[in-house]
């Protein structure tokens, strides 16, 4: 039988600061290859209030078992910046509930650095304070 451990680093935790929400990331494919940190997308949700709450039912999912309770292993939300749009997907820790946040274009607005997938830290103290996010 062949076993196989994943091991994730992120660079820090995500943060919430001065009405900006940084989300850290782990290891991630690009258009141009694996990166251990990508930087996908610098910029406003546009509607911050309802991102928040839909980042936090994410978040709550990934941290869920819904069969067989029992404390233990948990999976990371996964990002995905597709050009037009960031995707936001998690997995409850027994696999069996999925959840998906779809920001499309209109509710973006800022730049797109890079195309691809990356797992998040999902600390969710920063995640609540997102819907409190102001234009600056």
């Amino acid at each position: 039988m062949t076993s196989a451990v994943q091991a994730y680093s992120y660079a820090g935790p995500s943060t919430l600061s001065d009405g900006h929400l940084g989300l850290s990331t782990s290891g991630g494919r690009t258009t141009t290859g694996f990166l251990d940190h990508p930087r996908f997308f610098s910029g406003l949700l546009t509607q911050a209030a309802p991102a928040a709450s839909g980042l936090l039912a994410v978040a709550d999912v990934a941290l869920a078992r819904y069969h067989r309770p029992q404390p233990g292993f948990t999976r990371d939300p996964v990002v995905t910046c597709g050009g037009d749009r960031l995707r936001f997907e998690s997995f409850s820790a027994c696999g069996g509930v999925y959840a998906r946040l779809d920001v499309l274009g209109p509710a973006l607005d800022g730049e797109v650095f890079d195309r691809g997938t990356t797992k998040r830290g999902r600390q969710q103290p920063a995640a609540r304070g997102a819907g409190q996010g102001r234009r600056t």
